[in-house]
């Protein structure tokens, strides 16, 4: 993860210096770039970051899903 972060940050630096050309407008411009590429990044990576997610936290999830069975089971509706 830490590598990604790593990764969008230098091509933040890159489209900054790249495109600035010591512009006072495509300063203003350049936070919202950050989040651009964040989320084109995060979006192709969504569903491998999920299944690494969802992978490490088997086992908290199979215990959340117990006792919330637990719970439904010892409630009612009324």
């Amino acid at each position: 993860m830490e590598g990604i972060v790593a990764l969008v940050n230098e091509i933040v630096e890159s489209l900054f210096s790249d495109f600035n050309y010591g512009k006072n407008e495509t300063k203003s411009v350049m936070p919202y770039c950050k989040i651009s590429v964040e989320k084109y990044i995060f979006g192709k990576l969504n569903e491998n970051l999920y299944a690494m997610y969802a992978l490490k936290n088997n086992e908290i999830d199979k215990v959340f899903r117990q006792k919330r069975k637990q719970i439904l089971e010892k409630t009612s509706i009324i």
